[in-house]
């Protein structure tokens, strides 16, 4: 196709002035996303634009968007998750020291807690499960717990060596990974995203919320993007690449 035919695709595709509520652009590799995005924040008011988030899967694509918006007046804010949960965890630290990042913050709490009741396949296993929590934006029941003796046979294809134990002692280190941040403002990556779901920090208000490369994107990230009612999603992504 022309570049035209493709420009006109995507117009019809996208019809921002004739829909409400969410979009979700389903597309094949290599047709446009970020163009349509590009097109999307383009065709928004300045008013909507200013008011508006670009939220990028790492650091690369939300340059990438920065240097789209930089000839805008009124630019989009353009942030990886990431960055978007530590402002809302740092938002929330109400004068607290600042944010002490260690991406060995579980390892330093197994040790600390648990270390004399594992062997190493059992260390690497309840690491594993504590990452995986995170990652599919688990949250504490009623009782306190991440996991429970339902879960299982569930996880027992991904952690084959997973038993009881090694699931509440993966509940007891996520529990005291809540505790360091609260208590010494230290968090690892994954909590970057996760804690904001745990302490259920809400989003700024934003018009409206872009997503680029959507299918990369965890169980944890996103409730993350989609918490703030009155927001606008407007989220990108091929399946086919997930």
């Amino acid at each position: 196709r022309t570049a035209n035919e493709v420009l006109k695709a995507q117009e019809r595709r996208l019809r921002l002035d004739e829909r409400k509520g969410k979009l979700v652009d389903k597309a094949r590799a290599g047709t446009g996303k970020t163009t349509t995005l590009e097109m999307a924040v383009h065709a928004l008011p300045s008013s909507d634009r200013i008011s508006s988030l670009a939220c990028a899967f790492n650091k690369r694509i939300a340059t990438e968007l920065e240097s789209r918006f930089a000839s805008l007046p009124s630019p989009p804010a353009c942030k990886t998750l990431n960055a978007l949960g530590l402002s809302l965890l740092t938002r929330s630290m109400k004068g607290r020291s600042r944010p002490d990042v260690d991406d060995r913050k579980t390892y330093k709490l197994m040790k600390a807690y648990i270390q004399d009741d594992l062997d190493e396949d059992s260390w690497d296993t309840v690491a594993g499960l504590v990452t995986s929590a995170k990652n599919d934006g688990r949250l504490p029941d009623e009782d306190g717990m991440f996991y429970s003796l339902t879960d299982l046979s569930s996880l027992e294809s991904d952690f084959p060596a997973v038993t009881s134990d090694l699931l509440m002692h993966a509940n007891l280190i996520l529990t005291r990974s809540i505790e360091e941040w609260t208590n010494n403002s230290l968090l690892d990556f994954d909590d970057m995203l996760w804690l904001p779901l745990v302490l259920k920090l809400s989003l700024p208000t934003y018009s409206h919320i872009f997503v680029d490369e959507a299918q990369d994107l965890n169980p944890a990230q996103l409730p993350l993007i989609t918490s703030r009612r009155g927001a606008r999603p407007i989220i990108l992504g091929a399946p086919a690449q997930a």
